[in-house]
């Protein structure tokens, strides 16, 4: 009996903490759709005293009573629907991968997704896959990639060690562009190939004047061109991870929302993770 009261209530605990994470994210979801968005926050109002405060999607931890919420603005991070298969080889470089695998990396990814069955250098097409690894897939050759785990069957990505730097860093969105103003050092490392120290100056620059613009980048970097694909402003969608804890129970929920509105609504749920 002591058992079964003790399952019991572990289970009502469970519960308790995943209604608190679910909660919070149902009142983030209506609070941002009307909210104002900056460059790496967001500002909205609390119901309590309907004062306006930042929440910060780069990643920063934010405690609301049991509940600890981790935003990240998709910009921030390498969408697997569009991939940047340099900077994703200068970011496993810069992550200490050997110049071998990374370029591996990069012209295996490209062979994945383009629609032919012909390797690039170093690359991977089917003959790979099939003839010298024995697997049971092929490459996608096709765009339309499910998961970011699908790239651990990438040549130069099925090793865990190799994966597991680059998967923190990925994101599977149909809505995104980057933006420089949400990205950690390593990524903004990888997105403007530079080195550690000058990302961290940028990093810096960032926090003590609130953003970062092309003018910033050109001068602390002294890049004019390239920067084509750079973007200063968020991508509307978020991933959004609410960790509850209620006595001894833990809950995780995540979730990505895009909230450019239309005709029908403010928002979507694009993705649903418990």
């Amino acid at each position: 009996a002591r058992e079964i009261l003790h399952s019991s209530q572990m289970l009502m605990d469970k519960l308790q903490a995943q209604l608190r994470a679910e909660n919070e994210i149902e009142k983030l979801k209506f609070s941002i759709s009307t909210g104002r968005f900056y460059p790496n926050y967001v500002s909205i109002k609390k119901n309590s005293d309907n004062t306006a405060y930042k929440l910060y999607i780069d990643g920063r931890k934010e405690k609301l009573d049991n509940v600890t919420l981790t935003v990240y603005d998709s910009g921030s991070k390498f969408n697997v629907w569009t991939p940047l298969y340099h900077n994703v080889a200068i970011f496993l470089k810069d992550r200490g991968v050997s110049s071998s695998t990374a370029f591996a990396v990069e012209n295996s990814l490209k062979d994945w997704y383009d629609k032919d069955d012909n390797s690039n250098l170093n690359g991977a097409e089917s003959y790979f896959y099939k003839d010298i690894l024995g697997t049971n897939y092929l490459p996608r050759n096709f765009n339309g990639v499910q998961s970011i785990y699908e790239w651990h069957a990438v040549r130069g990505l099925i090793d865990n060690k190799t994966f597991d730097l680059l998967k923190p860093y990925l994101i599977l969105t149909p809505h995104w562009h980057s933006n420089l103003n949400t990205m950690d050092a390593q990524m903004l490392e990888a997105m403007l190939d530079i080195s550690p120290d000058t990302a961290k100056e940028l990093v810096s620059l960032r926090d003590s004047k609130g953003f970062l613009d092309t003018s910033d980048i050109k001068r602390i970097t002294g890049r004019v061109g390239n920067l084509d694909i750079i973007g200063f402003f968020p991508s509307f969608t978020l991933d959004i991870r609410a960790v509850s804890v209620f006595n001894k129970a833990k809950a995780d929920v995540e979730c990505e929302i895009n909230f450019k509105p239309d005709a029908k609504t403010p928002f979507k749920v694009l993705k649903w993770i418990e």
